[in-house]
Parts: C-alpha cells; structure tokens; sequence
C-alpha cells in the first residue's frame, strides 16, 4: 500500500518592502492632494457667499430702514447719526453707542470720505462700535463711517453717504444715498514705547454697494 504524499504549501508571509510602501504613500498623495484643493476651495467659496450675503442684509437692512425715515427732523436719520450727546440707532441690525465727528476740513466729498475711511483715517479699539460723521462746510452732503456692524455672525465696516439732488432751496428735495459694506480689518499698531496693540484702521475689502434715496421732509 503506498503511503500518501503530503503536500505541502509554501506559504508567502512576506509583507511590503520599504520602496513599496513608500511608493503607495507616494500615490496615494498624488490622488489626494486635487480632492483636498477641492474641498478648501469649496469651503472657501460657501464662507465667502456667506459673508456676502451678511454683508448684503448689513446694507439692506440699512437702507430699508433709512428709506422708511425723513432725512431731516427730530426723528431723521441726520440726527439719529449725528447725535452729539450719543448714539443710539433704531436699526435692528446695528446697535451703535458711540461717535466720533471728523473735521469738516477732511473728506468733504464722498470720493473723498472713501479715500479718507479707507486710508486709515479713522481708527477705533476692536469691539468697539463707532460712528464718524462728517458734514462738509458749505454743502448739505453727510458721510458716515460705521465701524464693526454685526450681520449673521459676522462683521463688517460701511459708509453711508448722503448726497443732496435737485433744488435744496426746497425744504422736499431728496437725497441719494450709497452704502458701502468692507471687510472688517483688523491692524497691529506699534506705540512709541514699542507696546503693540490691534485696532480697526483701515477697511478692507469693499464687498457690496447699494443705492436708494431718502426725502428730506
């Protein structure tokens, strides 16, 4: 009777040498990197559609309420904001306390207004909410410089010019308004004892602009 043969399999226990590992991490980086780039970029792109549509209801909601009022008057918008004895507005989206007038020699256009907010012409400590108002000498324009007016969790710097059209000899003329929404920018200032501390100088970049018009009586 013979006797069975065993068989037996060899069996490959070897596992994957360096080359071959580093190889797979190789490539597997080469699949991943262009899926990664995709999902910042997306990320970025859904937080930016945010912050313009925040910046948008900012403005909106600004202008909504602006164009509700009279310009001028007890209850008018040129003394919600010019309020020498403290700010107060009624706006739902903006809560401001304080302010600050510029000098009526400065920014007395609104090119110039602009140029001069977002030179770092005004400066205020972060968290802190502030109005600068102008009005220019010798005209009925009135530019405003708002700073940190919160929307949807976020926070933004904006301009609000109101400019004069028609004859202003008559008490019902009307104003054109522009509302300007920036990026709110945070700088690093450097005191002369080299003690450095964070305010809002210069505003950043301009998001959205709007246009409306308010009566003056």
């Amino acid at each position: 009777m013979k006797k069975r043969e065993k068989r037996t399999v060899k069996k490959n226990n070897k596992g994957f040498s360096f080359i071959e590992l580093l190889l797979a991490i190789v490539i597997l980086a080469l699949v991943a990197a262009p899926i990664f780039r995709v999902f910042i970029t997306t990320s970025q792109i859904n937080n930016n559609s945010k912050q313009l549509m925040a910046a948008t209801d900012a403005a909106t909601v600004t202008m909504e309420y602006i164009s509700a009022c009279k310009f001028s008057g007890t209850d008018g918008v040129e003394a919600i904001f010019t309020n020498t004895s403290g700010i107060q507005t009624r706006i739902p989206a903006l809560n401001f306390t304080c302010h600050s007038q510029l000098s009526s020699s400065s920014a007395a256009s609104y090119s110039a207004f602009v140029s001069h907010a977002e030179g770092g012409g005004m400066a205020v400590a972060p968290g802190d909410q502030y109005v600068f108002f102008i009005k220019p000498a010798g005209t009925n324009s009135l530019g405003l410089a708002l700073f940190n007016v919160p929307s949807n969790g976020y926070k933004f710097d904006m301009i609000v010019w109101f400019e004069p059209r028609g004859n202003t000899s008559d008490k019902y003329y009307t104003y054109d308004v522009t509302i300007d929404v920036y990026e709110d920018k945070e700088v690093q200032v450097t005191a002369s004892d080299g003690s450095v501390s964070t305010q809002y100088r210069n505003f950043g970049t301009k998001l959205i602009s709007i246009n409306g018009a308010v009566e003056n009586q």
